[in-house]
C-alpha cells in the first residue's frame, strides 16, 4: 500500500485526518464506512470499539481516535507547519486546544445530534447546545489571530471540523467575530476546500 487509508463517514470526524493529510500533500483514500461494516470483525481488528475515525498507514499500522490520529500526523508530517517545533510556545497551546475540543466540543456535539445515547433526549439536547455555545463563547473571548497563537494549527482545523456540523453555524458565528474569524480563514485554504468537494 502506497498510501493512507482513511475510515469515516462522509463529513464526520474523519475530516481533520482528511484537512491535515492534504495540507502535508500525502496521498489517501477515504473509505466510507456503513454501520453494518463498522460492527464488522474487520474493522474491529482496526477500531475496538467500531467507532470512527481510523486511520492505516502505508506502512499497514493502525490507529483510532481523532486526537490520537492527529498527533500521530503531526509527528508524522513536522514539515506541514500544523504545529510549532518542540520548545515553542505555540506548540503546547496546539496541544491544549486539541485535548480541550476532543474532549468538550466533540462531547457536545455528540449528545446534542444523539441525545438518545445518554438521556432524556429533549434534556440531553438542551444541555448539550447550552455547553457548545458555552464553548463558543470561550473560544471567542481568545484575542490571537488562531487560537494556538500567530499561525494556524492543527487546532484550527479541528475547531473548523467541528463547527461544520452545526446546522445553525451562520447564526452562532454572527455575534462571535474571532471565531468566525478562524472559520473563515480556514475555510478558505484550497486544501481544505477540496476535502469538502471530495465528500460522498
Amino acid at each position: 500500500m502506497t498510501s493512507f487509508r482513511v475510515y469515516g463517514i462522509s463529513g464526520a470526524g474523519s475530516l481533520v485526518v482528511e484537512y491535515i493529510l492534504a495540507l502535508a500533500g500525502a496521498n489517501y483514500e477515504l473509505i466510507c464506512l456503513e454501520k453494518e461494516d463498522r460492527d464488522g470483525e474487520a474493522f474491529r481488528r482496526i477500531s475496538p470499539a467500531g467507532q470512527i475515525p481510523a486511520l492505516e498507514t502505508p506502512e499497514g499500522d493502525t490507529i483510532f481516535e481523532s486526537l490520537a490520529i492527529t498527533i500521530y500526523l503531526l509527528e508524522r508530517f513536522p514539515d506541514a507547519g500544523l504545529i510549532a517545533p518542540q520548545g515553542h510556545p505555540q506548540r503546547m497551546h496546539c496541544l491544549q486546544w486539541l485535548s480541550f475540543l476532543s474532549s468538550s466540543l466533540y462531547s457536545a456535539n455528540l449528545r446534542f445530534y444523539y441525545p438518545d445515547r445518554y438521556g432524556p433526549e429533549n434534556e440531553v439536547r438542551s444541555m448539550a447546545q447550552s455547553e457548545r455555545r458555552a464553548i463558543y463563547d470561550l473560544i471567542d473571548a481568545q484575542s490571537l489571530p488562531y487560537l494556538a497563537g500567530e499561525t494556524m494549527s492543527a487546532a484550527d482545523l479541528y475547531l473548523y471540523m467541528l463547527l461544520m456540523w452545526d446546522e445553525t453555524l451562520d447564526e452562532e458565528l454572527a455575534s462571535r467575530p474571532n471565531m468566525q474569524r478562524i472559520a473563515e480563514k480556514v475555510g478558505a485554504l484550497p486544501e481544505v476546500q477540496g476535502v469538502m468537494a471530495r465528500q460522498p
